[in-house]
């Protein structure tokens, strides 16, 4: 029986109903024409077609044959010779499809009696009843506690599937570790821990973990677990607070069902300063020992693994791990000194290695390539020779093998490990989108961008990862509004305004592309008003200012010689301009320069005039692996 649905309160909020235990297939049939004639749905003809299918496939006893071949096949066209190896399609759809369906029962579908979902990793539907529940009105001096900032964060999290109706009840085996609190001087240390104990347990595969970047945006907030469990739709949330004082480590920590309120567990750690890695193991244990009972041998060997016995040489990997979350110009060389300090102490410390890579690959990208990469590269193959299991480090490998080596076979090699031993890297899924867009796999790099945004949605940086294969596929009033919707949530995200101009500008948009060029220079860093000449250079070009584009050619080479500047944006403006010969000189300086985005090379829709031209394979072939590239026409 469902509840009354007597709306006294000012708005409702719906879950699973475990009362019920079936449904009929004339109930089901009826909520999947209500969802298809949704403004959710609207127009969107792949989603439907794929939805109508699978529910009609499960109700009619097929469900065993919905596969990936046959999704593709039947339900999205493709056709007896569809290849599910080089053609993702089924995994595009589906996630999208996912998405859809958690847009719409966050919002047309609220108060819907049936809910039809499609699990992840999978093609079948489930049907589950739900009921609905009344959440009486708050009284006005407590309405909507600023837990955490408000409307900014619920706005993002609505448009992405994170919002406050739960569709089905919070999995007993979900947590999320909030930020733990601390004075600014041991905000570091506190960061950490936390951060640490989300990796950790990740890698348990029967525990649901909340990514960093969504319960870090609750950090300096006011938090009532209860309603952030609710919010993010888990089962159990902890808290804690740490204090260092004269060498003295203190730790509260606790962890509170996230539906009644009630504590599962808590405790308090007076130790040495010495015994940071004893306890961050002890809280690991507790938290997953409570949540999942009976930890297996290889559940304890993860939680308790370290990667370096010496506290010392712990807390400034720590500290690095603070500054380059923010990744700020001096936040990065900040970071670097502590994780060479690090690496000093203890010399077996593999994932300092790691970190110090990701820094070095960030300063190549305004410094140009240079020694970074190399650095970058020497760093991480230290990290494997030390731990090969790290799969951290080969999703790091597999990217510099892409953008320093150009060598896309041995990328995805590394990529593909990565994945064995993490299957939830986000990192990994994100690093591979960016291989196989630059190759031309299309379609399998938006499933490895849709899966990256599942795993950490909150991410702009990865968020950004689905409009840019978009626009590489030349799909782009499907990128436009992607970027449009990511500018949305994050205005000040000028990363993607300069993209948007990119795209702007292939469709013929000059004066809104030249807008969002402007905004990428006004960023500090050298590489970023470089870059911005460069893009508004190659706008001048085309829309016919000749003289302007003129101009900022002769800029960019005179700085050449008293800075870096990419080969690679000069040679996109002669590029505009029709000059091949100078654009094919500055792309060969490009080749050998290798600046960040070389990879670009293959798929550039500016180089699109240039394809045709013999020097083009030519080119192409100067590569150290050149070979491995698939060449556009």
């Amino acid at each position: 029986m469902h509840k009354a649905q007597t709306v006294t309160g000012r708005y409702v909020r719906s879950r699973i109903s475990h009362l019920e235990p079936t449904l009929s297939s004339e109930a089901i049939r009826a909520q999947l024409a209500r969802i298809v004639a949704s403004a959710t749905f609207r127009g969107a003809q792949r989603p439907i077609r794929l939805l109508q299918y699978i529910v009609e496939q499960t109700l009619s006893g097929q469900a065993a044959t919905l596969k990936e071949f046959t999704v593709g096949m039947d339900a999205l066209g493709r056709g007896a010779s569809f290849d599910p190896r080089s053609d993702a399609i089924a995994r595009v759809e589906a996630s999208r499809l996912r998405n859809r369906l958690d847009l719409y029962y966050a919002k047309e579908g609220v108060s819907d009696l049936v809910c039809i979902a499609l699990p992840r990793g999978g093609y079948v539907p489930t049907f589950e009843p739900r009921s609905i529940e009344v959440v009486p009105r708050a009284a006005p001096a407590r309405r909507w506690q600023p837990i955490v900032g408000a409307a900014a964060l619920l706005a993002i999290m609505a448009a992405i599937g994170l919002y406050l109706v739960l569709k089905s009840a919070p999995p007993p085996q979900s947590v999320v570790v909030l930020p733990f609190l601390a004075d600014p001087q041991t905000e570091y240390l506190a960061d950490g821990l936390a951060e640490n104990l989300i990796n950790n347990l990740s890698r348990l595969p029967r525990l649901r973990v909340t990514a960093r970047s969504i319960a870090f945006t609750f950090k300096g907030k006011a938090m009532d677990p209860v309603r952030i469990g609710r919010q993010l739709n888990v089962g159990a949330v902890v808290t804690g607070r740490v204090a260092l004082h004269e060498g003295m480590l203190n730790v509260q920590v606790e962890m509170v069902d996230a539906t009644t309120g009630r504590q599962i567990w808590g405790e308090r750690y007076e130790r040495k300063a010495a015994d940071i890695l004893a306890v961050q193991e002890a809280v690991g244990v507790q938290i997953a020992d409570n949540l999942i009972r009976k930890l297996s041998g290889d559940e304890q060997k993860q939680l308790t693994k370290r990667y370096t016995d010496s506290p010392e040489a712990y807390q400034l990997y720590l500290q690095g791990l603070f500054l380059s979350s923010k990744p700020t110009r001096q936040g990065i060389l900040s970071a670097i000194g502590y994780y060479t300090q690090a690496i000093a102490i203890d010399p077996k410390f593999a994932r300092a290695y790691v970190n110090l890579a990701t820094c070095y690959e960030l300063r190549s990208a305004e410094e140009g390539p240079g020694t970074w990469l190399q650095e970058a590269k020497n760093a991480v193959l230290q990290a494997l020779r030390i731990d090969d299991t790290l799969a951290e480090a080969h999703a790091e490998l597999g990217f510099l093998k892409w953008i320093h080596d150009l060598d896309s076979i041995g990328a995805e090699r590394e990529l593909k490990l990565a994945l064995e031993l993490d299957p939830r890297s986000a990192t990994a899924h994100f690093n591979y989108s960016r291989v196989l867009a630059e190759n031309s796999r299309f379609e399998q790099a938006l499933a490895e961008a849709s899966e990256a945004i599942a795993l950490d949605p909150l991410s702009m940086q990865i968020r950004k990862r689905l409009p840019y294969v978009l626009f590489l596929a030349r799909r782009y009033d499907e990128a436009m509004a992607e970027y449009q919707k990511l500018i949305e949530l994050a205005p000040d995200f000028v990363q993607a305004q300069r993209e948007l101009g990119l795209v702007y500008e292939q469709k013929g948009m000059f004066a809104q592309a030249r807008r969002q060029f402007e905004l990428m220079g006004t960023m500090p860093e050298n590489y970023a008003t470089t870059m911005a000449q460069a893009d508004i250079g190659h706008l001048q070009a085309v829309s016919g200012q000749h003289a302007g584009a003129r101009k900022i050619l002769t800029e960019l080479v005179s700085k050449s010689g008293r800075g870096y500047v990419s080969a690679y944006d000069i040679a996109v403006i002669h590029a505009g301009l029709n000059d091949s010969g100078p654009a094919f000189a500055w792309l060969a300086r490009a080749v050998e320069q290798r600046p960040f985005f070389i990879g670009w090379l293959n798929v550039d829709p500016r180089l699109d005039g240039l394809r045709k031209d013999s020097r083009f394979g030519e080119l192409l072939k100067t590569l150290d692996r050149g070979e491995s590239l698939v060449r556009v026409d």
